[in-house]
């Protein structure tokens, strides 16, 4: 047999994705679904793809999973129970959205180095096949609940990160309310009331009393804070509008005045 025919039997004929077997036989593995195993074997392509240097920044879309055969719904739950039981770990949270706004994943695979770094091999943590199926069961189940805004905070962004607000539980903040009240409208705060926003007006002019800015409408009972100031700006618009009206008005009738002055003074001056 010459040297160039010679095939050693442990020879592997493409590129592969080495898994030890002490996993293999982990009960933290034995009890993966397959959806788990979907998940993680195109965590390993991605890998492979990535030239085996980024594991910890390989992202991954629900659409490279969908492609890969994932039904969509299990695949939240199928990452959820790889991290639960320590295959994977997820070192970025995506975020929804379109274009530039959205974010996939990163994953790490945990029995794959980083750079110099050993692999952790969180996995071996799990010593019953128990322990693993309650970690597998509580992950899959758990909702993504943990990563929405509590009641009553605020997000908000400072460099780049999210960061979560509580409101002031102060009395004097006017948004402030407790859970199951409805809160104060920001509109609140500006509206104006019957009595501040009265504004002086000439006597006489009926329309724009009975339209001024707080007062009541006839016909109506008591606006609400939202209504009230939508009436109050339109017709203090319409006032304003009225007052200017009159103005032009008045000066029009000065300067037809001063021309017919003007006329008589060159009349009587020709004379």
């Amino acid at each position: 047999m010459s040297q160039r025919s010679y095939h050693r039997r442990n020879k592997i004929d493409g590129p592969f994705a080495p898994r030890l077997i002490k996993m293999l036989k982990s009960p933290a593995y034995r009890v993966l679904s397959l959806s788990a195993h979907r998940v993680l074997a195109r965590i390993e392509i991605e890998l492979y793809q990535h030239g085996g240097d980024d594991n910890g920044k390989l992202k991954l879309t629900y659409d490279h999973l969908v492609e890969y055969g994932i039904d969509r719904d299990a695949i939240a739950p199928a990452i959820r129970e790889l991290e639960g039981l320590g295959f994977i770990e997820v070192t970025e949270r995506g975020r929804g959205g379109a274009g530039s706004w959205h974010e996939p994943n990163r994953f790490r695979l945990t029995y794959r180095p980083v750079g110099n770094a050993r692999p952790t091999h969180e996995w071996q943590h799990i010593e019953t096949t128990e322990q693993a199926a309650a970690n597998a069961r509580a992950a899959r189940k758990a909702s993504a609940s943990k990563n929405r805004t509590p009641v009553g905070e605020n997000r908000s962004f400072q460099s780049g990160k999210l960061r979560l607000e509580r409101p002031a539980t102060s009395p004097g903040n006017p948004d402030y309310s407790p859970v199951g009240k409805s809160p104060t409208p920001s509109i609140s705060r500006v509206s104006r009331t019957r009595d501040s926003a009265a504004t002086p007006l000439p006597q006489g002019d009926a329309w724009a009393q009975q339209n001024a800015p707080g007062a009541q409408p006839v016909g109506f009972g008591e606006p609400s804070s939202v209504d009230s100031g939508r009436h109050s700006r339109a017709s203090l618009m319409t006032y304003v509008a009225n007052v200017i009206d009159e103005k032009l008005h008045d000066l029009d009738q000065v300067r037809v005045s001063a021309r017919r002055r003007l006329r008589a003074v060159l009349s009587d001056g020709e004379r």
